[in-house]
């Protein structure tokens, strides 16, 4: 069961996500419905650790075994999306992709394992974080700066 409580009005998800990074790049995710990008990850399932969900949402999304790393971020987020008020909880690990992965080197879009044609990957640049549509925001400034112990952030929009 994924931990996600959503009602007509509102909803309180668990999210994790990774930071993925090759050479100046940055992994992100795309869904063809939304202008924005976030980082690889899904819900976190009811008796299941963070970085075992984040593990486990790599390996559904890229089709591979990642090496999760430590808890960069907390981010307590609220925000709308669809109409729906949102307070999300995401756990953000910093995370190694294998040295084989087929899409290391790969430009422009491309499908995840799941083969859902609605979402997509893509390598950002780390120099053009400042001026995409990313969420949390916390990636379009700090990603060439990660922390050295895990901060919590508060985002109301």
């Amino acid at each position: 069961m994924d931990l996600c409580f959503p009602t007509p009005t509102d909803m309180f998800n668990v999210r994790v996500a990774v930071v993925l990074m090759h050479r100046d790049r940055l992994l992100l995710q795309g869904d063809h419905h939304y202008s924005f990008l976030v980082p690889p990850g899904g819900r976190c399932k009811l008796h299941e650790t963070t970085s075992d969900a984040a593990r486990r949402e790599v390996a559904e999304e890229l089709g591979c075994s990642a090496q999760i790393g430590r808890l960069l971020w907390l981010i307590e987020n609220f925000f709308v999306l669809d109409e729906r008020r949102v307070h999300e909880l995401t756990f953000l690990y910093e995370a190694q992709l294998p040295t084989d992965y087929p899409h290391l080197e790969h430009e422009g879009d491309f499908l995840g394992a799941e083969d859902n044609p609605r979402l997509f990957y893509r390598w950002v640049p780390l120099s053009d974080l400042a001026t995409t549509e990313v969420y949390p925001e916390v990636l379009r400034t700090r990603t060439g700066d990660l922390p050295v112990h895990m901060e919590r952030v508060v985002v109301r929009s």
